[in-house]
């Protein structure tokens, strides 16, 4: 097994700026970023569970992943109302010890004319969105980010990007709100260097079950055309 490979941060931050200038298509500078950032911890959250039992600390805030979250399943070409249904999906998804009057990621709604523009428009930046969002240099599974900190390091590049371009606005580009419950994900679970030679250790343990099961099931087929 190679050692374990980390991304680039660079490659992940230009992505997902790439893919938030194409989101906005027009829309007032700034306004779209909550969105995005958004978007960007739910894919973050279901790639993360995909190895639930990769990490070897339980993270200190859990996080409700509630089913249908799946990101495949929402970037589907037949999901209808993509927004509406990332919207229900986040009303369910947040800390699981979130005060009931705290702030969640559902305060941000997909189906916000003001800043996506009406259905037709809004679904065809969505679906955008998600899809390059798909791509697989963004692939946030525990085994391929090691201890790097992707969302807060995108969280912070957005905001320095936006302020570089567009200068400071009367609001800021993203809510406090919508910061502060970002921050506390890209905390939550981010691992730190000393998980890294677990990881890799898990990772080798993986591939062993995995070289041993290929092994018993030929044997199996061995015996099967006996």
């Amino acid at each position: 097994m190679p050692p374990l490979s980390i991304p680039c941060q660079d490659e992940i931050n230009d992505l997902v700026w790439r893919a938030s200038e194409t989101f906005r298509a027009g829309q007032p500078s700034g306004s779209h970023l909550n969105h995005v950032l958004i978007l960007l911890c739910l894919k973050f959250l279901a790639d993360f569970a995909k190895e639930p039992d990769v990490i070897p600390r339980r993270p200190r805030v859990r996080w409700r992943l509630p089913h249908g979250s799946d990101f495949d399943r929402l970037a589907h070409p037949e999901t209808k109302d993509l927004g509406e249904r990332i919207d229900r999906v986040l009303r369910r998804i947040g800390p699981v010890n979130r005060p009931p009057s705290g702030p969640s990621l559902a305060d941000v709604s997909f189906c916000d004319e003001d800043v996506l523009g009406e259905i037709h428009e809004r679904e065809l930046r969505l679906r955008r969105l998600v899809k390059d969002f798909q791509d697989l240099r963004l692939d946030f599974r525990p085994s391929r980010i090691g201890a790097l900190d992707v969302i807060g390091n995108c969280h912070d590049d957005l905001l320095a990007r936006a302020t570089s371009i567009w200068g400071v606005a009367p609001s800021p580009y993203l809510s406090p709100e919508v910061s502060s419950l970002v921050l506390q994900l890209a905390a939550t679970y981010r691992m730190k260097a000393a998980d890294l030679p677990f990881l890799q250790r898990r990772i080798d343990e993986l591939e062993c079950e995995l070289a041993m099961l290929r092994l018993e099931m030929r044997e199996q087929f061995k015996e099967l055309k006996k």
